[in-house]
């Protein structure tokens, strides 16, 4: 299987015959790879095209300049770009290009990439306030060779599988079954940097992580248990996203992290990411900081009797 091109909508490359689809995939979720596999199903020798915006859609339509996705751009990319595709196209997603009504973007679609099939997921709106979707595109392309098709809602455990609803459970710390309608570990990524040593003044050294993407979503305040990977290694560690109530009456939310029996693993400065396996408990105030320590021993001893795996779950694209 190769890697996909990724290019952008803008670039001047035209395409003889494609299949292609086009939406956020915001956080390329199980129902997003159940999509593109049925389309690579469907395109025998055509060109195989994912078009996509950035940033999001929702952040231009309603001016939410805070707003949060699950995956980065870039991240999503490589998700993306390691199915069987083709090139992944990415539209600059500007007020402007969000006036475009849809007439005008199937058009430009058309000129570009010359599809022969067009799959769109069950909920997708597209053009000038959402005026396009399934049934607008299939009347509108009824008298031309190219096939419309439209993708189910995908559904595991009687729930349908949405961003929206990822996200919601991100926020609710609910990490397992975040994983499951991913299809794979929930993940943070950035640089670690110097904090206050609070950490290692008990005893429990902790790396501090600054995020690449300051619009990624953050799960809630909590301990949880993940893996912190650097390069190709990865390191059961220990995770505390909050604010320190024990130290401080107000701080600024930090990302840190214990990794487990290493006592002489330097970070500073490093790349690093984190795959999130599950919350073990919320972050507390203790009235002393041996009160702490000896929770923290205990966090440890249960992370210590289960296996954290790589939680891949089922690949749908091939």
């Amino acid at each position: 299987m190769s890697t996909s091109k990724k290019i952008n909508f803008s670039d001047g490359i035209k395409i003889n015959s494609s299949a292609l689809t086009l939406g956020n995939f915001d956080g390329f979720h199980i129902g997003h790879q159940s999509l593109v596999s049925e389309l690579i199903n469907l395109s025998g020798g055509l060109k195989k095209i994912i078009i996509t915006f950035n940033p999001h859609t929702q952040k231009i339509l309603a001016n939410i300049n805070e707003f949060n996705t699950i995956t980065s751009h870039k991240y999503k990319l490589d998700l993306i770009s390691k199915c069987d595709i083709d090139y992944v196209s990415t539209i600059r997603f500007d007020k402007k290009f969000s006036q475009l009504s849809a007439k005008n973007f199937i058009d430009l679609i058309i000129k570009k990439y010359n599809p022969k099939i067009i799959m769109i997921g069950y909920d997708s709106r597209f053009g000038y306030k959402g005026e396009g979707d399934y049934t607008y595109l299939k009347e509108y392309l009824k008298k031309t060779n190219i096939k419309v098709l439209v993708n189910s809602p995908f559904i595991l455990d009687k729930e349908i599988i949405k961003s929206s609803s990822i996200k919601d459970l991100i926020y609710k710390g609910d990490i397992k079954k975040v994983n499951s309608f991913l299809g794979r570990p929930f993940k943070l990524s950035g640089i670690i940097v110097k904090g206050k040593a609070e950490g290692r003044n008990l005893g429990f050294p902790t790396a501090n992580l600054n995020l690449h993407d300051k619009q990624q979503i953050i799960p809630k305040v909590g301990v949880y248990y993940v893996n912190l990977i650097v390069g190709s290694k990865k390191y059961i560690s220990i995770c505390n996203i909050g604010h320190k109530p024990t130290f401080y009456k107000k701080a600024d939310l930090t990302i840190e992290t214990h990794v487990l029996n290493e006592k002489n693993l330097v970070l500073y400065g490093k790349k690093v990411e984190l795959d999130f396996y599950d919350f073990i408990r919320n972050e507390i105030k203790f009235n002393k900081v041996e009160d702490l320590k000896f929770q923290i021993k205990n966090d440890i001893k249960q992370l210590q009797a289960i296996k954290l795996g790589d939680n891949n779950g089922k690949k749908w694209c091939r």
